[in-house]
């Protein structure tokens, strides 16, 4: 069989026949794990077991590592633990204050964590760092949506009246800082009991990171810990009740299996979508980025397609065809190309959510 393997063609996607959609991550369950030990609200979380934790992030090629965060929570008879590691390039900006803002129905505007739970009771609790007063914050606004802003605000205090306790830490390079709460099972649960391992309880959690004013409409949002098959876009008013679960592991330091969304390049994962087959397909990639790779016969007919938005690295690249079609049959003897689109990424920008007031709609702009 006479094989012949053109370069690959370098393209810029500026514009696509079918809409493009970040690769977020889509996690439907949380371990809590046992506190090892005493726990110091201290925001560090040097003292806990991490090996529950779940990393969210809306846009894992684009935005993992720098607007992404990882929650853990671990639990004992008395509290329910939060902790979250935040990577924000404008980490620990909110100015929306916790004791005399008249806006404060929008406190979660900024850079704060909403977590959506739903025990004998749903209640949303939401916690950021003020940052003009340098003080911590969190509120609970249950019953209330942006659609009724004439009615009373129905802000609970949950440092003064719930007793939660939250304190926060800049991380030394700037990028991020570190979240922790310790919630009491009184503060969530209606009729005070305690979950015990074993149990599990309904929750979503909705990460934002705010402009770098402190106040306006968000940079980016993520929700996430929901029900298989939801979608993650919009706001907590604007989509039914998705909860995910958080179970309460008996034992802690997990051996968790990443997910495979957060698979890099050079890992073998069904993302990296490797290829096998005796035809040696080169080609360079001169940036770290993506590829797209077919097969086509002497017509110009599409035979394979073989790659589709691989993660690949910068430099020299090879991939593989084992000379079969789309059906998995192999093809008749004669003449073949390959060609590809090669593209950096591109960076979704949260511009408003339709149809809201005001929306001017989504965009997306190439990195």
């Amino acid at each position: 069989m006479n094989r012949t393997s053109l370069p690959v063609c370098a393209a810029v996607l500026l514009a696509l026949a079918a809409p493009v959609f970040a690769r977020q991550t889509d996690h439907h369950e949380l371990q809590a794990v046992p506190t090892p030990g005493k726990v110091v609200v201290d925001g560090d979380l040097s003292d806990w077991d991490l090996s529950g934790r779940i990393v969210i992030c809306p846009d894992v090629d684009n935005l993992l590592g720098r607007s992404s965060g990882a929650v853990a929570m671990m639990y004992d008879a008395q509290a329910l633990y939060v902790g979250a590691d935040w990577c924000d390039p404008t980490p620990m900006v909110n100015n929306y204050n916790p004791q005399f803002d008249i806006d404060l129905r929008r406190c979660f505007h900024s850079d704060s964590i909403q977590l959506h739970l739903r025990t004998d009771q749903e209640r949303k609790v939401i916690g950021w760092y003020y940052a003009k007063g340098e003080t911590p914050g969190v509120c609970v606004l249950d019953g209330w949506s942006p659609w009724q802003d004439d009615r009373p605000i129905p802000y609970i205090d949950g440092l003064k009246s719930l007793g939660i306790t939250e304190a926060f830490r800049r991380k030394p390079d700037g990028k991020g800082y570190f979240q922790e709460l310790r919630i009491p099972w009184a503060a969530i649960v209606k009729s005070g009991r305690a979950y015990t391992a074993g149990q599990q309880f309904d929750c979503m959690i909705d990460l934002v990171w705010g402009p770098e004013s402190g106040k306006g409409w968000p940079v980016c949002h993520m929700m996430d810990l929901v029900e298989p098959g939801a979608v993650h876009t919009g706001w907590f008013w604007e989509v039914n009740r998705i909860y995910g679960k958080v179970r309460l592991s008996p034992a802690g330091h997990l051996r968790l299996t990443e997910p495979d969304f957060l698979g890099k390049p050079g890992e073998k994962s069904p993302r990296l979508q490797t290829t096998e087959g005796p035809v040696v397909l080169p080609y360079t990639m001169p940036f770290d980025g993506f590829a797209t790779l077919v097969i086509e016969d002497e017509q110009g007919r599409r035979v394979r397609n073989l790659i589709g938005m691989a993660p690949r690295g910068k430099g020299a690249q090879t991939d593989y065809w084992d000379c079969t079609d789309e059906e998995g049959k192999h093809v008749p003897p004669g003449k073949y190309r390959f060609r590809g689109l090669l593209h950096p990424g591109i960076e979704p920008v949260y511009a408003a959510t339709r149809p809201s007031p005001g929306a001017r709609g989504s965009s997306l702009r190439r990195r």
